[in-house]
């Protein structure tokens, strides 16, 4: 193996395998939505009082909001939302400047437009009558992190090429000249969520100190983006 694959290598696996220890609260992932509307289904009406103390209903094609008299119209993303790459509409890249984002995840325009109502699914978005929006989820990798990641690849390229390095082998315990060394098991290791580098583990350790799994979070049913994504072409 080239020593330039060696370390792509190990950087895919050092960012995996950190990505797994401290639950996924950082990384960005490239993801393309085609938003489902509820507009399709008519009109909604809000309840709404005049200023004679009479209520009356009011119809509105979006969402109602709460810091507007009637509605923003935007989508509601699942974030956190990094970076928006780009909206297509009708298959056409719109204007950046039109749009912007509003508490980490909600797409508002803002040129006095809204967003599509309805779209057709069964076209690819490059086409007339579709709509989708392409962004990066997550969190960026702070600089402490970025070093955890070298300083295990870098281990992991000494490990690949037999020479010295700090990653825990299989041995458990060896017997020589009346001395016992005991070494702890790597994979007993990684079931603890550490690595047994010291500036790994110190990061490890200040992101995922309970060792979780994933990340904690109290969802409703209600919350659910209406987001359609293509898992297969």
């Amino acid at each position: 193996m080239a020593r330039s694959d060696l370390e792509t290598f190990a950087m895919e696996i050092a960012t995996s395998q950190l990505w797994r220890l401290t639950a996924g609260v950082y990384g960005l992932c490239p993801i393309t939505v085609r938003p489902c509307g509820n507009a399709c289904r008519g009109f909604v009406y809000f309840p709404t009082q005049t200023a004679q103390g009479i209520w009356i209903n009011v119809t509105c094609g979006c969402e109602q909001s709460n810091c507007d008299c009637c509605y923003v119209c935007e989508i509601r993303l699942e974030g956190p939302v990094a970076s928006v790459t780009e909206v297509k509409i009708d298959g056409i890249v719109i204007d950046p400047d039109t749009y912007r984002i509003d508490n980490g995840n909600q797409l508002v325009r803002v040129e006095g437009e809204c967003w599509p109502k309805c779209q057709t699914l069964a076209l690819p978005d490059t086409e007339e009558g579709t709509f989708s929006v392409t962004y990066e989820k997550g969190l960026p990798v702070p600089f402490g992190g970025q070093r955890a990641v070298a300083a295990l690849a870098a281990e992991i390229i000494k490990a690949c090429e037999a020479g010295p390095c700090r990653l825990p082998s299989g041995v458990r315990e060896i017997f020589r000249q009346g001395e016992r060394i005991e070494f702890v098991n790597g994979i007993e290791l990684l079931r603890a969520g550490l690595t047994n580098i010291p500036e790994v583990d110190s990061w490890v350790l200040s992101v995922n100190p309970r060792s979780q799994r994933e990340v904690s979070s109290v969802w409703s049913p209600d919350d659910i983006p209406q987001l359609r994504t293509t898992t297969w072409p």
